[in-house]
């Protein structure tokens, strides 16, 4: 079981990180209107852009794929023209 002594320490700790934190500003209950706003701003903005870049990501995999398939048919046809 935790001691009171070392409950208490814990609780004064928490406090006083608290003071220091940005949102909390010095206050244990103040939460600054700007800073969550610009939050949600960029969880906005962070939304609209990973469909774009899943997007992206497909198109590239998609050229890659090409890319290797024809240079695995090149070499095939050039080192093995026996074949076919």
């Amino acid at each position: 079981m935790i001691s009171l002594a070392f409950t208490g320490f814990l609780v004064s700790q928490s406090l006083r990180l608290l003071e220091r934190s940005p949102v909390g500003g010095g206050g244990l209950g103040g939460v600054d209107e700007n800073v969550v706003l610009l939050e949600l701003l960029d969880v906005g903005f962070d939304l609209v852009h990973f469909p774009g870049v899943c997007f992206h990501a497909i198109l590239l995999s998609e050229r890659v794929q090409f890319n290797v398939v024809s240079l695995f048919l090149i070499v095939l046809v050039d080192h093995f023209p026996l074949l076919f």
